[in-house]
C-alpha cells in the first residue's frame, strides 16, 4: 500500500509542476513567454511571482539560444522586454545593468549605436513620453522582432506595455 501511495504522489507532483500559469507559453526548457502586455516593472514582478526572472542575454550564446526558441515557437514578429535597465538616478553613475543581479552589461546586441542617450537611433520613448528622458524617466531593454531587426536590442521607456520573456532559474 505504501508503494502505491508514494508513486501516486510523485506522479501528481510531476503533472502539476509541468503546468504553466495562465497567460504563459513554454519556450523550450529555460524560458516562458507571456501573452499579456505589461510595462517593464509589472513584467519583472510577474516573473518573480512564479520564481522566475526577466530573461537576460549576457553573452552571444544566450542570445542565440533565446533567438532559436523564439523562432521555433513562431514569435519572431513580436517585441518584448528583457531584464535590462538603464540606471540614470542622480546618486549613481549612469549605466546599463541587469535588474536581477545589478551586473553591468559586458555584452550587448544593440540595434544601431549604443543606447546610452535618448539621441541614440534606437531610442523609442515617444510612445509614452514624447521628448528626452530625464532623471525621473527610465529606459529599459526591449528586444525587437526578427523579421526586420534580427532580434536586436533597443532602449525604450519602461512604461511602455510589451510582451515579455521570463527565464526559469
Amino acid at each position: 500500500m505504501f508503494q502505491i501511495s508514494f508513486i501516486f504522489v510523485i506522479t501528481l507532483t510531476t503533472v502539476l509542476s509541468s503546468k504553466l500559469p495562465e497567460n504563459f507559453l513554454a519556450l523550450g526548457e529555460n524560458y516562458v513567454y507571456s501573452v499579456a502586455l505589461l510595462d517593464f516593472f509589472q513584467s519583472y514582478a510577474a516573473c518573480k511571482r512564479f520564481g522566475w526572472t526577466l530573461a537576460t542575454e549576457k553573452n552571444e550564446r544566450e542570445t542565440t539560444i533565446l533567438a532559436q526558441e523564439i523562432k521555433a515557437n513562431g514569435l519572431e514578429d513580436t517585441v518584448h522586454w528583457l531584464g535590462g535597465f538603464y540606471q540614470i538616478d542622480k546618486e549613481f553613475i549612469p549605466r546599463w545593468m541587469w535588474l536581477e543581479t545589478g551586473e553591468s552589461f559586458n555584452y550587448t546586441h544593440w540595434y544601431g549605436e549604443s543606447q546610452t542617450t535618448t539621441s541614440s537611433p534606437g531610442y523609442k520613448a515617444m510612445s509614452t513620453h514624447p521628448g528626452k528622458a530625464t532623471a525621473s524617466s527610465n529606459l529599459c531593454l526591449e528586444k525587437y522582432g526578427f523579421k526586420v531587426h534580427d532580434g536586436q536590442w533597443v532602449a525604450t521607456n519602461c512604461e511602455k506595455e510589451l510582451y515579455f520573456i521570463c527565464q526559469i532559474s
